[in-house]
């Protein structure tokens, strides 16, 4: 078991699982009362 990403286009509603798109991930935090974020870098496809 292992984490899974998910991509849902905000106009048409489609979901995708795009994990094994995913070829690099960054989680960067900071101090408190700030946001995280996480940077993605994925291989494009068209059918996504």
């Amino acid at each position: 078991m292992g984490i899974s990403i998910l991509y849902q286009n905000n106009v048409t509603g489609d979901a995708f699982d795009i994990t094994t798109l995913i070829t690099a991930a960054k989680w960067s935090t900071k101090r408190s009362g700030s946001p995280s974020s996480l940077d993605l870098t994925a291989i494009v496809d068209d059918a996504v």
